[in-house]
């Protein structure tokens, strides 16, 4: 909440974050965000890595399943209450949306619940899965990832699911334009009506469109490998070190 995270910016968030000798961010939009904070602050971006055992060996599927997931928190600032409003309106009988996420507020949650409920069975809410071994075994029976998010600073299920061979669908409010430049999924503005349209589009794709997305999603993550990603980690953490 805003008053909890003024509270503890002032009690004791701004006195460690200016006497660090370097700030990691996981994107540049947390680096700017930092830096509207206070200019002085030295940053350094380096994006989070994912484990190899997510990176999927594609096999060109023959069917689509049909089924989109959301994978998240149950909060507003993850656009879940535009998705299940769009996806309501569609009322796409072909087209399955799971909905997987642990509740954050209860009359939030409560209320996207009573949406789903009125869904004519095209939208499902399933209990939040936790460990690497459940995520994987979830995300190989789902054709696309949904995270229309107002606000992402990372989101590690958008690289995950990428891994596992799922386009992803999102917004232009998290870090990951580089889904659009590898074909790899879509990128939208946060707003009802872009999702809308791009829902209408989606559905109209066939097997052949789906697969090529996906192996490119694929070959998104395996930039993100651990083994590449934790060498400008070393990288940097003996650059800090000379300075001492």
């Amino acid at each position: 909440k805003k008053l909890k995270k003024k509270l503890a910016w002032y009690l004791y968030q701004k006195k460690i974050l200016s006497e660090a000798d370097l700030i990691h961010c996981a994107s540049n939009k947390e680096k700017k965000n930092l830096l509207n904070l206070n200019q002085s602050f030295n940053t350094k971006v380096l994006p989070f890595g994912i484990a190899k055992k997510f990176i999927s060996i594609k096999k060109e599927k023959k069917i689509l399943y049909k089924k989109a997931l959301f994978f998240s928190r149950i909060h507003p600032v993850k656009g879940i209450e535009t998705l299940v409003d769009c996806w309501k309106k569609l009322d796409n009988k072909d087209w399955i949306l799971d909905v997987v996420g642990p509740k954050e507020n209860k009359y939030f949650y409560n209320k996207i619940q009573n949406l789903i409920g009125n869904s004519n069975n095209t939208i499902n809410y399933l209990k939040p899965v936790f460990t690497d071994f459940e995520k994987i075994k979830l995300f190989n029976n789902y054709d696309l990832l949904i995270l229309p998010s107002k606000n992402e600073n990372f989101s590690m299920v958008v690289l995950e699911s990428l891994g596992r061979g799922l386009p992803v669908l999102t917004t232009t409010e998290t870090p990951w334009k580089i889904i659009k430049y590898y074909n790899a999924g879509w990128i939208i503005n946060p707003k009802r009506s872009s999702l809308l349209l791009c829902l209408k589009n989606i559905f109209k794709l066939d097997f052949k469109n789906f697969n090529l997305k996906s192996n490119n999603a694929i070959n998104v993550a395996k930039n993100f490998q651990i083994e590449h990603v934790y060498k400008n980690y070393i990288k940097t953490y003996l650059e800090l070190l000379k300075k001492k």
